[in-house]
């Protein structure tokens, strides 16, 4: 279980060691990056736990969204830059 957290984790900060892209850049490819990760997860956990794929999909990108819309909110609310 931690595992995926780790690896999860990790996937949209590949792109933050790109060097040289701007602000925009890095935020559009943290978010193409996060939702691949989000249906790759979806995917695996469908497979295991033999639901069907299409909605666990949908599900785990539609969590995921909300969750980093709402970190992204936050921190432009304090200041934090993209």
């Amino acid at each position: 279980m931690q595992c995926s957290f780790v690896v999860g984790g990790a996937i949209p900060l590949v792109v933050l060691l790109i060097p040289h892209l701007s602000s925009n850049q890095r935020l559009i490819g943290v978010a193409v990056a996060f939702t691949i990760g989000l249906a790759l997860f979806g995917f695996a956990g469908a497979k295991g736990g033999g639901s069907p794929v299409f909605k666990s999909i949908a599900r785990v990108l539609v969590g995921g969204w909300f969750a980093m819309g709402v970190s992204y909110a936050v921190g432009r609310l304090f200041g934090t830059p993209v």
